[in-house]
């Protein structure tokens, strides 16, 4: 066997240790194993084999965390729409609440609305109540008593006293009719002078 001499020997040597630092370097010894593996095919990394074997592992665990990730995000919209819904719903049951409390027409409910955007009043009760207080105070329609002993006053929604006026309509329609023509008559008058 051919020897081999210090100045060779001392250069192997010198080289190995170089391989080994960059083989089990943590950040670029992959890159030489896996350059080591492409000149030397037969030769057996456990590193390598382990990635080769996890790679598609990890490629069908991004696959399936990218599903979910989808299926949060339509989960998240659909929970959110619910909400949205549950909110506007809400808010139309309260805006008719405040419409049959405080009478109010078409106007009115277009005051409430407005006043509503504008203040950022939330309850539709407390706008509809700031709206109401916000119009004139209702006048004496007329001055005389009514066929049935009340006077009769015009509010937001026309009538002041309309659950006796129903109950009077179902009760004597002859003296309601009597009741209502009085009025318009003495609006008339009103209106006239």
């Amino acid at each position: 066997m051919p020897e081999v001499s210090q100045s060779d020997l001392d250069l192997l040597l010198k080289s190995r240790r170089i391989l080994d630092a960059m083989y089990s370097d943590p950040e670029d010894g992959l890159a030489v194993k896996k350059a080591f593996k492409k000149h030397v095919p037969d030769a057996v990394i456990p590193e390598l084999a382990a990635e080769a074997a996890i790679t598609p592992v990890i490629e069908r665990v991004d696959a399936v965390g990218a599903a979910l990730a989808k299926l949060n995000e339509r989960m998240d919209a659909e929970a959110l729409e619910r909400q949205q819904a549950a909110q506007a719903d809400a808010l139309a049951r309260q805006m008719a609440q405040a419409r049959d409390r405080f009478r109010l027409t078409d106007e009115g409910i277009e005051g409430m609305t407005k006043l509503m955007s504008e203040k950022g009043i939330v309850d539709p009760n407390d706008a509809a109540e700031l709206y109401v207080a916000r119009q004139p105070k209702p006048k004496i329609a007329s001055g005389r008593l009514g066929s049935y002993g009340q006077g009769t006053y015009a509010d937001v929604t026309g009538f002041a006293n309309e659950d006796e006026k129903r109950k009077l309509l179902l009760e004597s329609p002859d003296r309601f009719l009597a009741a209502e023509v009085e009025q318009c008559l003495a609006e008339f008058d009103a209106e006239a002078a």
